[in-house]
């Protein structure tokens, strides 16, 4: 009995010992790499929190609270030099860049912070104090219980200011307690951790090219459809139609609907919700009026052809819903864009001019040109009132039979 309560109190240590070193931080993929958090309180009360990442990735961050909206969100990334490491406390409020806190509450320590060899890489570690609960008013205070925790990072190139955050490559979600000793920092005894999967990937290009895409739509064939439609009858004969008709569904509504299928994609891969308002303003919304309103003006121009007729005395009421709802469809889609911009340089945490140049000289050319075209022709004579087998191209004639 001796001999076994002997051998206890030996091997009491050593488990104690075993424990502390085994406690697991947060490791999280951001695209190929990984970056590590630890967490425990301080002997002062305040959270102390290491966070480990290399060179690769521009920016890491983690946060608590429900959801994206008055989350507490704790973001480093290396100095100008790569010696070191920026630390900045921020408030989310939805899907775009938190902000920076008024107050940041966080003290850097300078003696476990520096270049560091993570997981076999050239990286940082970076070792900061801060209060348990934010002097910033309205967000979480870190719980004693196990809290939700997201987190994410950037694969790229570090800020260059705090303002100019880019958007994450990967995030993820994950539930954790920061305070209990159970992600204390321990030596590594060369047993990788486990790392938690991330959301999303480098979606930005994706998002380039919808915009493209809808700008080409809208802001350049678009308008070329309309002025065939108004001013070119009499000079296209039969060939009208079939132009207008080839630019509006093969150029603006194809593009449109490719440039929804790239969003739609953007948003599943980021984990969000679509024709969010909280996430993405104003835009979602008018996006999702121009992608409801573009099919059915596409079926009304079949109908009109089909329905059409020489001997018509006046102008049908169907016509008239052609036109009206043409003309307010091309007028949300060309508000819609600026706020489009907008919203992407928000994302990305930096502001661009150019593109607010470009689309403003094309739109103005677009003006211009619709107003020359009115001045000089005015609108394609009888028209109004029964128009010309000559001029408009029945579904015989499309049909190559007439």
């Amino acid at each position: 009995m001796l001999r076994s309560l002997f051998t206890a109190l030996l091997i009491a240590p050593m488990l104690c010992l075993k424990g502390q070193s085994s406690a697991a931080p947060i490791c999280f993929a951001i695209g190929s790499s990984t970056a590590c958090v630890y967490s425990s309180t301080n002997n002062d009360g305040r959270l102390r929190v290491r966070m480990e990442f290399p060179d690769e990735l521009g920016w890491v961050a983690f946060g608590i609270g429900s959801g994206m909206s008055n989350a507490d969100v704790m973001l480093a990334y290396p100095t100008a030099n790569g010696t070191s490491a920026n630390v900045q406390q921020r408030t989310a409020s939805g899907y775009r860049l938190p902000a920076l806190n008024p107050t940041q509450d966080v003290e850097i320590v300078a003696s476990e912070t520096g270049r560091f060899n993570f997981q076999g890489k050239p990286g940082l570690a970076v070792t900061f104090l801060r209060p348990v609960a934010s002097s910033t008013a309205g967000v979480p205070t870190i719980e004693a219980t196990g809290q939700r925790v997201m987190y994410a990072g950037l694969v790229g190139a570090a800020p260059t200011s705090p303002t100019n955050i880019r958007k994450h490559t990967s995030f993820g979600v994950t539930t954790a307690n920061l305070v209990d000793g159970s992600m204390r920092f321990a030596p590594s005894d060369g047993t990788p951790p486990p790392v938690l999967g991330g959301s999303g990937g480098d979606t930005e290009a994706l998002t380039k090219v919808h915009g493209i895409v809808m700008f080409i739509a809208w802001v350049i064939i678009a308008p070329l459809a309309i002025m065939v439609a108004r001013f070119m009858k009499a000079t296209l004969g039969v060939w009208w139609f079939r132009v207008h008709l080839g630019l509006f569904l093969f150029g603006t509504t194809i593009l449109t609907y490719v440039g929804l299928g790239l969003i739609y994609h953007v948003v599943n891969v980021n984990g969000k919700k679509h024709y969010n308002y909280e996430a993405n303003g104003i835009h979602a919304i008018l996006g999702l009026i121009v992608i409801i309103l573009t099919f059915p003006q596409v079926v009304l121009g079949f109908v009109i052809d089909k329905l059409w007729k020489p001997t018509r005395e006046a102008i049908p009421w169907w016509d008239k819903v052609h036109w009206w709802l043409g003309r307010l469809v091309f007028l949300i889609a060309l508000i819609n864009l600026p706020f489009g911009i907008a919203l992407f340089y928000k994302y990305r945490g930096s502001q661009q001019s150019w593109p607010y140049i470009v689309y403003g000289i094309l739109l103005g050319a677009a003006i211009a040109g619709f107003a020359f075209l009115q001045l000089k022709n005015g609108r394609t004579p009888k028209e109004k009132l029964k128009g010309t087998a000559a001029t408009h191209a029945s579904s015989v004639e499309m049909q190559g039979t007439a």
